[in-house]
């Protein structure tokens, strides 16, 4: 019987490749519902927290999958990356919790570039993550600007 999770690596890369772009948008989406829910500012804050601590994951997998290719205290550095980003839910609405997440953001890109060119990524990653992550940090920094 084959397993239906199996996939050829080429469907991997292709939905790999894309669907970080599709999650992008939903920092979009709330600012163009934002005039009409009010509710907008915190669920994006929220899918952020979960996004990051999506990605802090992948820095996890790194580090217990290839711990010759990754940096000195990823474990660690992925634990504290997914609970800032927690904490960004706790601190009261506004600025600072955009900005939490800005950091973090930015902070998993820079340990994502050093898995890279330690090869820890196969070569295509490093576009999508690096364009993805300025999308994300853009989207970001406008609601921290709005808040």
């Amino acid at each position: 019987m084959r397993c239906m999770f199996r996939t050829p690596a080429a469907s991997v890369r292709q939905a790999a490749t894309l669907l970080p772009y599709f999650g992008a948008l939903p920092f979009y989406l709330g600012l163009a519902l934002w005039p009409v829910w009010s509710g907008a500012p915190e669920a994006v804050l929220a899918y952020g927290a979960v996004i990051a601590a999506f990605v802090s994951g992948l820095g996890w997998t790194q580090a217990m999958v290839q711990p010759a290719r990754a940096p000195a205290g990823l474990l660690i550095l992925s634990n504290v990356t997914a609970l800032a980003a927690w904490a960004a839910l706790l601190v009261p609405p506004g600025k600072l919790g955009y900005a939490l997440e800005v950091l973090v953001f930015a902070v998993l890109l820079g340990i994502d570039w050093r898995l890279t060119r330690a090869g820890a990524w196969p070569d295509w990653f490093w576009p999508v993550r690096r364009n993805v992550s300025g999308l994300v940090i853009g989207a970001l920094l406008v609601w921290m600007v709005l808040a």
